[in-house]
Order: structure tokens, then C-alpha cells, then sequence
């Protein structure tokens, strides 16, 4: 596979005392961690390898937002949402129960919170919070804005709902997977929807005509924990907990590269976040308490 593309190790980082289960960029382009310990760290992985720890939380965070670009919004196991307010200050919100795992920007000083309870809440900067829906008993674990106000979640039912931006319709139910649906990702170029989840798979749904199931693939061995589109487009990432990661083409779904044991960059266990930085520059996080962070050189570029 080195003949579709090569990855370099730019940076090798930890400042975490347990596993990392979220990552984000702010406004200027930090890169904030978050996860079993508790701790909110700052990087600049591409300038220094020593990281700041700017808040500590009372138990593992599972979601991390910075929903204006300024002040971050984390999701903790307890259900509770942390909200950071000017001077320091920390607001602690009860959102949801048995978890807080999915936490999504939608524009407008708003952003939507989903967690163990199925629910799906919407916030504002003031911190107030609305149910948005209820659809299912079981975690809502992810959420993607699509094109038109349209949000796609993915439920520990193993399936993705999707709904527009009256919250009180019947969600247009798509059913492929046969477990927990962890992760997905919308091209708005190809408009395309990527899913994956407990079952290894990666499964493709066409946006531009119904959400029509159009691709899958047996990507991973174990459960797929993550995934991230490149800026451009032209990539997408997944992470799983069969300690790899594995880089796609977004169009045909070709495998280009495993980023695994025959590396010895890589990760030692499950991994559990990825976030492109630049078009060709990946950071990744899991269980190894480790924040990797790679260049990957398209040969085809």
C-alpha cells in the first residue's frame, strides 16, 4: 500500500494520565484534548510537544466543542455538560443521563448535545437548553449537520436517523449496521453520508437520492470508534480499536494506507478520535493516553 501513499510521524505527545475520547480545534487553531482523567489540555503539536492543562474535570470527558471558536463545551460520563464562561468560570449543566457523548456546532449561537439517554438537546451561549427529540431509549452517540439544516444521528440501536429542522417530524430511518453506530461524516462535494460503528463497517449512503445505502466495505476488526473527511475532501480517516488507523480514498473507498503495528509510530491501543489539521497533516488519540499527530504524503498529489 506504500505505493498509494507514505506517512511521515511529525509529533508524539502525551499529557494525559488515561485515554483520550475527545479532541477539537478552537478559533486560532489549538488543539484541545480531553478524557479518562479528567483533564482539558491545549497542544500546538505542530510547534511544541508540551501541552497545557487548562481545566480539570471531576471524572472522563467523552465529547469536546467549541461551539463559537472561543470558549469550549465538554460532555462528561455523568450525563453533565461543562460550559466555559468568561473570567475562568465554569458553568455544570445537567443534560443527559448515562452520558454525554456527542456534542455538534449548528450555527446560529447554538449547538446540540446527544447522550446515553437518546435524546438530542439544543443549547445557546447562554446555556439554555431545549429538548430537541426522543427518538430512541438507547445512547445517541453521534451527530452531523447535513446540507439545509438536516441533522443525521447515529444510535446504539444501530440505526441513523435523520431529521430537518423541525425536530418534531418523523426522522427518515436508515438501517445497515448491526450494532452501535459511533461515527459518521458528510461530503457535501459528493454528497455522501459515511457510517461506522460496533460492527467494522464502513457503509456509504447517497444524500442525493434518499440516503440510498451505495457502498460498504469490512474496514476494520473491531469496532470503529471515529472518523474524519480531509479538508479537501479527498481522504477520510477511520480509527478503531483494533489499534489502527486506516486511510480511504472518500470517492472509491480504496484503502491506502494502515497505520498499525508494522508502524512503530503507531498506536498501542484502541484508537478513539482523529482530526485532520491541515489537507495532508492527521492528529490522532486513544487508549495508549497518546495525542499522535502525522503527515500523510499522497503520491497521486
Amino acid at each position: 500500500m506504500d505505493r498509494y501513499c507514505k506517512v511521515e510521524k511529525i509529533a508524539e505527545l502525551q499529557g494525559h494520565t488515561q485515554g483520550i475520547y475527545a479532541m477539537a480545534l478552537d478559533g486560532e487553531g489549538f488543539l484541545y484534548t480531553a478524557g479518562g482523567d479528567g483533564m482539558l489540555v491545549r497542544w500546538q503539536p505542530l510547534e511544541s510537544d508540551t501541552g497545557l492543562a487548562v481545566a480539570r474535570f471531576p471524572g472522563p470527558v467523552y465529547s469536546l466543542l467549541f461551539p463559537d471558536g472561543v470558549r469550549w463545551v465538554a460532555g462528561a460520563a455523568t450525563g453533565e455538560l461543562f460550559m466555559q464562561e468568561s473570567e475562568g468560570q465554569v458553568r455544570r449543566l445537567l443534560a443527559h443521563q448515562n452520558g454525554l457523548f456527542a456534542l455538534m456546532a449548528a450555527g446560529e449561537g447554538k449547538w446540540y448535545s446527544g447522550g446515553g439517554d437518546g435524546r438530542c438537546m439544543e443549547w445557546n451561549d447562554a446555556g439554555n437548553a431545549s429538548a430537541l427529540n426522543h427518538f430512541s431509549n438507547q445512547s445517541l452517540r453521534v451527530l452531523q449537520m447535513l446540507p439545509g439544516n438536516a441533522v443525521a444521528a447515529g444510535y446504539s440501536d444501530a440505526q441513523i436517523r435523520i431529521w430537518n429542522s423541525d425536530p418534531i417530524e418523523t426522522p427518515l430511518v436508515l438501517n445497515g449496521h448491526s450494532g452501535s453506530v459511533f461515527a459518521l461524516a458528510f461530503h457535501p462535494q459528493l454528497q455522501r453520508l459515511y457510517s461506522a460503528g460496533r460492527d467494522a463497517r464502513l457503509l456509504v449512503w447517497d444524500a442525493a437520492a434518499g440516503f440510498a445505502l451505495i457502498d460498504e466495505v469490512k474496514a476494520h476488526l473491531l469496532h470503529i470508534h471515529h472518523m474524519d473527511l480531509s479538508p479537501d475532501g479527498k481522504l477520510l480517516a477511520t480509527a478503531s480499536m483494533d489499534k489502527t488507523i486506516r486511510i480511504w480514498d472518500s470517492h472509491s473507498l480504496q484503502l491506502l494506507k494502515v497505520i498499525g503495528a508494522a508502524n512503530a509510530f503507531a498506536h498501542r491501543s484502541s484508537v478513539n478520535r482523529l482530526l485532520w489539521l491541515e489537507n495532508r497533516v492527521l492528529a490522532s488519540a486513544g487508549d495508549d493516553r497518546m495525542l499522535r499527530v502525522f503527515r500523510i504524503e499522497l503520491l497521486s498529489d
